[in-house]
């Protein structure tokens, strides 16, 4: 990936940039992915209810979520999801949950 990997995305709502954009959806995924946080339990439920789900709906899912948490469209974050979900396929979960912080405040 690029330095700035999404260079020329908006913030939905509004047209600032924000150059954190990548490291919040980091944050929003070891969430999502490593606790048991409140804010994603709602998420957590449809997709344990969904059963056979494919990966498309499920990086779709997760996308929309944490780009509404975050204030951008689920698209921009689609490649962060997929990025991590082949990164957790090569390395495992557990070793993803260990890398960085866990602030889920």
């Amino acid at each position: 990936m690029s330095n700035n990997p999404s260079f020329g995305l908006v913030a939905k709502g509004g047209n600032k940039w924000n150059e954190d954009l990548f490291s919040k959806i980091m944050d929003e995924l070891r969430i999502i992915l490593c606790t048991e946080d409140s804010k994603y339990i709602e998420l957590r439920n449809k997709l344990s209810d969904e059963g056979n789900i494919s990966a498309k709906a499920i990086t779709a899912v997760i996308s929309g979520w944490v780009g509404n948490i975050i204030g951008v469209a689920a698209a921009i974050c689609v490649p962060f999801v997929i990025l991590v979900i082949a990164s957790i396929l090569n390395v495992g979960l557990s070793e993803f949950c260990g890398v960085g912080n866990i602030n889920p405040d």
